[in-house]
């Protein structure tokens, strides 16, 4: 149909514009830009509109043409901006795609300016929201804060919502009065704008906020409303929150659950998500990561038995066809950590640094392995170079143990 379409208007087109002494048919050329428009073709469908411009020098074409050129993002856009100042300088449309103009540059005081005039002139939400925008651009929350109190004063359609709970989701926590007042009679029609509400609650360390807006979230959108809470919930760090949701709502999200678990030191609860990951799938990286953990869930009171059976699991993933970077790097440490055999273990850790040489994990392996061996300078050369690459590594619990007994033992060393 949309092809069909296409070669009616350009054939009625082609006709016209070749009929040399008839009168441009200025319906057919607005529905051919406007077919253009659709299918993306913004500059094209300008240069339509900027030809009906020149034919009728009727405005509305002339704007219609910048606004075009405005979505297609062009030189052009700029040039005609100028080229029609005279034209249209009056015009509150042609005010706001010049301020449009000066935001894209970073230009914002400029485009501050030609705002304000608008909003004292217009009284318009439509240009309440472009200076909030602005405000938040050029990072100045004072007037931001200002202007979106006088947007939702004036306006809380949906649209207008969006730009106040994404400003409150970017940390603008003295929007949350008004965030408090919006939510009370909302039922999240809108996912988005909850999903940006929850996350400023986050931000502003109101768990319990957050927490139920998920849940009715959850009632509208199912699997996909759980996935961005979670996401949002772990990019906060609130895992403990995080395993809640997915207990309560999603209780079969063995991958996520055992992450969590991971990140929130839970070894043993690791090690049995694992395992029940690897007996529904056959996937052998779960069997490593059940074998990792449940190493690391026994390690202070493992007997030698317990050690060989964490190793034939190791082994057996090996059987299984599984030789990855993560899996060296585990299937290593387990082997340098537990002394089974170090020299192996380094040698394994060694094959995974050469799939993934800035692997700050797999350096603390090399550096521990150095360590179980007596050879401390190797094992500070190889941590220092683990945290030249990323100082976060030194907030792990762990690490920072390692760190520690390598840097004892070079003071030994030194005696």
């Amino acid at each position: 149909m949309r092809l069909l379409k296409f070669i009616l208007l350009t054939a009625i087109f082609s006709c016209l514009l070749s009929a040399a002494n008839r009168p441009i048919n200025t319906d057919a050329m607005v529905l051919y830009a406007l077919d253009l428009s659709h299918r993306g073709l913004q500059e094209k469908a300008a240069d339509e509109m900027l030809a009906l411009y020149k034919s009728t020098k009727r405005t509305i074409y002339l704007k219609n043409a910048l606004l075009l050129y405005s979505g297609a993002e062009t030189d052009k856009f700029n040039r005609l901006l100028d080229r029609y100042e005279s034209v249209l300088k009056d015009d509150v449309e042609y005010k706001r795609l010049r301020a449009l103009s000066y935001i894209r540059a970073n230009k914002f005081e400029k485009a501050r300016q030609i705002i304000i005039k608008l909003v004292d002139e217009t009284n318009s939400p439509e240009d309440m929201k472009i200076l909030a925008q602005i405000e938040l651009l050029s990072n100045d929350k004072g007037r931001a804060y200002d202007i979106l109190k006088k947007l939702y004063s004036a306006d809380k359609s949906e649209e207008s919502m969006l730009i106040i709970t994404q400003a409150f989701s970017a940390g603008l926590s003295k929007l949350a009065p008004l965030i408090d007042e919006f939510y009370k009679g909302y039922e999240c029609e809108n996912e988005q704008i909850c999903m940006l509400m929850a996350n400023g609650y986050l931000k502003a360390k109101r768990n319990k906020e957050a927490m139920n807006i998920y849940k009715k979230v959850f009632s509208n959108t199912g699997a996909w409303g759980i996935n961005a809470a979670l996401e949002s919930l772990v990019q906060n760090g609130f895992y403990e929150d995080a395993l809640v949701l997915v207990d309560k709502f999603d209780p079969q999200n063995l991958q996520t659950k055992a992450e969590l678990y991971a990140i929130l030191n839970r070894p043993k609860d690791a090690s049995k998500a694992y395992h029940e990951l690897f007996v529904l799938s056959q996937d052998p990286i779960y069997l490593t990561l059940e074998a990792t953990y449940e190493y690391e869930a026994e390690k202070s009171v493992i007997s030698k038995k317990e050690i060989e059976l964490i190793d034939n699991k190791f082994k057996q993933a090996v059987h299984m066809g599984l030789m990855g970077h993560e899996m060296l790097n585990n299937y290593g440490y387990f082997l340098i950590d537990s002394q089974l055999d170090v020299k192996k273990g380094i040698e394994m850790v060694k094959q995974a640094l050469t799939q993934s040489p800035k692997n700050t994990y797999y350096l603390d392996s090399l550096a521990w392995g150095y360590f179980r061996l007596g050879e401390c300078k190797k094992a500070q050369e190889t941590i220092q170079e683990a945290v030249t690459i990323s100082n976060k590594i030194m907030s792990i619990i762990y690490v920072k143990e390692h760190m520690d007994a390598i840097k004892n033992c070079n003071k030994k060393e030194d005696k």
